[in-house]
């Protein structure tokens, strides 16, 4: 198998068992719930358990064995996600193979690549301000991140980067960056001059061509 093709098949199984983690984990929490909620109910029925208990008890049971099977599968998949994950972080990857990462593996892949330009990053995701993903600092550098793994034709827009320049200045950075792999708009383009605003495609970055360190002299204007 070529070397693109052990990517490719490298991204599709780490999509998967980042898919798969959190439906096994939610699949073996209803089962176990719904198991042990039966067996309890029998328990406290009186009369009622002991004459549907032959019948309910061992389904409840498998009930049981299957949640605690779920469970292991789960936790498996969770761990093959993590390992994927650390193992897709530095791999040479198109943009097509980026496009069938996870919202999340893609937040990895990018703040792995700002790691290698020098920056301490923080994944901050839907704790902090809409829109902001990461914060990556270096030396007086503090930039908001956002990872728009795009799809399609559509390209990022105007209201996009306002939201994220909003961001900005609550997170009191003083620059943004926009990472995607889809393209931007030309109003977008055009509402980001002047401002201390980066656009990024991932060709950029999968380049390794250095980030340029923003002008935060333009807060001064």
């Amino acid at each position: 198998m070529s070397a693109r093709g052990q990517r490719r098949q490298l991204s599709l199984d780490e999509m998967s068992a980042a898919e798969a983690a959190p439906r096994l984990t939610l699949l073996a929490a209803v089962c176990l719930g719904s198991a042990t909620y039966a067996l309890l109910l029998l328990n406290a029925a009186g009369p009622y358990g002991i004459l549907l208990g032959p019948v309910i008890r061992p389904v409840a049971w498998l009930g049981v064995a299957g949640g605690l099977g779920l469970a292991l599968a789960a936790a498996l998949a969770w761990g093959r996600a993590a390992r994927d994950r650390a193992a897709h972080a530095g791999a040479g990857l198109t943009r097509k193979d980026l496009r069938a990462f996870s919202p999340e593996l893609f937040d990895d892949w990018c703040a792995a690549r700002l790691r290698e330009q020098g920056y301490r990053v923080t994944a901050v995701g839907g704790l902090s301000d809409p829109g902001v993903d990461l914060i990556a600092e270096r030396e007086s550098e503090r930039l908001v991140v956002q990872c728009k793994r795009w799809f399609g034709a559509r390209p990022v827009g105007e209201p996009q980067l306002g939201d994220l320049y909003g961001a900005m200045h609550h997170e009191h950075a003083n620059g943004a960056v926009v990472i995607t792999t889809g393209v931007f708009s030309e109003p977008a383009l055009s509402w980001a001059k002047g401002k201390p605003i980066q656009l990024w495609d991932v060709d950029r970055l999968m380049g390794s061509a250095p980030l340029p360190a923003v002008k935060t002299d333009l807060f001064a204007r």
